[in-house]
């Protein structure tokens, strides 16, 4: 934890913190001295439950970050059968659109299952349909897309990432004013694509279980003046 991120969890008292702590690599080590400290009898009272409630704040801001530390110990341990050398904190960037162009919101997508026996459709409430703005892209945005993974018939095995199925239909409310006129269009209408009605390919679904959003992978679909098309 750098100084700076202390300063906001523990107030301006950051230089009455533990010998050890600003040089505490892990979580960990961090909580670990503060409780040293706290049942030093040399620490004040006053000064023990600020160490206590630095101990809750840490906990609460990352509470599985000490329990998955500990257990990314063990895996080093078994694979390498030593023990870990270092703890590396990396930064990586991640690339993303800034800018999409909202299509509508989303209700419904459609999915094959049971290797292609029967389609199980998913619901959507407060999720934004988007593209990129060559509209080579979809993206569902916001809203709440967690789902149990069961419901679909799929294990949920500790992986991150999982593929549904590909995509039959999508279906969303949005307005069309320059294909059927600004007064049919006035309150907006639901639109169905059917990937692959014109021939191309579907897209496969694509599950995140640690962020729970849903993402799009493949298919020859596109974003176009009528609609989507493939």
């Amino acid at each position: 934890m750098r100084n700076s991120e202390a300063v906001k969890l523990y107030g301006p008292g950051i230089l009455d913190l533990p010998v050890g702590f600003s040089k505490a690599r892990t979580v960990r080590e961090q909580i670990d001295i503060l409780y040293a400290a706290a049942d030093s009898p040399r620490v004040s009272r006053a000064k023990a439950e600020k160490h206590l409630r630095l101990i809750k704040k840490l906990k609460t801001k990352n509470p599985d970050s000490v329990d998955n530390l500990e257990r990314a110990g063990e895996m080093s341990k078994a694979f390498h059968g030593r023990e870990p050398k270092e703890i590396d904190d990396v930064v990586e960037t991640y690339k993303y659109p800034t800018n999409l162009t909202k299509l509508g919101n989303l209700t419904e997508i459609e999915i094959e299952c049971d290797e292609g026996k029967s389609v199980c459709p998913i619901e959507f409430k407060g999720v934004d349909l988007c593209c990129t703005p060559d509209g080579k892209q979809l993206y569902f945005v916001g809203g709440n897309q967690k789902i149990d993974l069961e419901d679909l018939g799929i294990e949920e095995d500790g992986k991150q990432f999982y593929e549904l199925g590909c995509c039959v239909t999508i279906s969303y409310f949005t307005d069309k004013h320059h294909l059927e006129g600004s007064r049919s269009q006035a309150n907006g209408a639901e639109y169905i694509h059917e990937f692959g009605e014109e021939g191309g390919e579907q897209p496969m679904v694509i599950y995140d279980c640690l962020n729970a959003r849903f993402q799009l992978a493949g298919g020859s679909y596109r974003v176009e003046e009528e609609g989507i098309k493939d």
